[in-house]
């Protein structure tokens, strides 16, 4: 799915372009809420069962989204933001992102400090080793905690405020500009918006109900699936893993250069595990029981 997003980093004439909002800011019960020894919150997404995928009549639907039963059988942290960029830099020691003070020639914002947007420029590989470090980190500070990303399923279901929403967006059926950062040339249900052109603040967009930020636009986020077009209808109801081979590797959530039907609940983004560029990010997961 290499869209044309690397291509609208430089050819930006004629759209509608605007500053970006201000950022927002076991047997026992587990905690609402965890920071982890990198500075990073993450919110408890509580175990149950949703209804995965989009209804036929969903405007903008895909023809890989065939919904179906899933059960989450473990309640789970993930992340409250997307990775930021200084997050990522205490864990790596660098920060690839293209929308940064050093970044790509393409992206970089030589006028702010970007520290607290999300890491863009990131691979599925990428990703993977700053959850290994991340949990290196945590477990020096005497936190026992193993650090992934989320799979689709738990991804899907924690967008979904926990299976509570079943439209195309965790809010509503209707995506414009004032609600997440995407193309708002392409808005759904609604009339055309602001399109910043590149990354903005994580938390500039109001919170889900289960206080996760930027789950609908802003950057991709990477799953640990396979992908594969048909899984919906192979794949076990419980915890459902992802396929075990595959050539692309997840995406969901859409990005600040895709269209608002991209940017749904139910989407399903792939790419190469090798890809990367400044579309392109993550959030992570760990165990409440952890």
């Amino acid at each position: 799915m290499r869209s044309a997003c690397t291509l609208l980093l430089t050819a930006c004439v004629g759209l509608f372009v605007v500053r970006e909002p201000s950022a927002i800011g076991q047997d026992k019960a587990p905690t609402p809420a965890i920071t982890n020894s990198a500075g990073m919150r993450l919110a408890l997404v509580p175990a149950g069962k949703f209804i995965m995928g989009s209804p036929k009549q969903e405007a903008g639907r895909a023809d890989d989204e065939d919904q179906h039963a899933v059960e989450i059988t473990k309640p789970f942290y993930m992340g409250v933001y997307h990775v930021t960029q200084d997050q990522y830099a205490k864990v790596v020691g660098k920060n690839p992102s293209w929308f940064s003070p050093r970044g790509s020639a393409r992206g970089k914002l030589t006028d702010r400090d970007t520290g607290s947007y999300p890491v863009d420029n990131v691979s599925w590989k990428d990703a993977q080793q700053f959850c290994e470090k991340l949990t290196d980190l945590d477990k020096k500070d005497g936190k026992h905690r193993t650090y992934r990303l989320p799979t689709e399923a738990e991804w899907e279901y924690a967008c979904r405020e926990a299976g509570a929403s079943k439209t195309a967006f965790s809010f509503g059926d209707m995506l414009g500009s004032d609600a997440a950062n995407f193309d708002g040339n392409f808005p759904l249900g609604t009339k055309k918006g602001p399109y910043l052109a590149r990354s903005c603040k994580a938390g500039s967009y109001p919170a889900n109900k289960l206080g996760l930020y930027d789950m609908h636009g802003n950057i991709w986020q990477w799953c640990s699936d396979w992908y594969q077009a048909g899984y919906y209808r192979s794949g076990p109801e419980k915890d459902p893993p992802g396929p075990q081979r595959g050539s692309s590797r997840v995406m969901r959530g859409g990005a600040w250069c895709v269209t608002a039907k991209e940017c749904r609940s139910a989407y399903r983004g792939n790419e190469s595990p090798t890809f990367s560029d400044g579309t392109v990010g993550f959030r992570v997961l760990c165990h409440a029981s952890e």
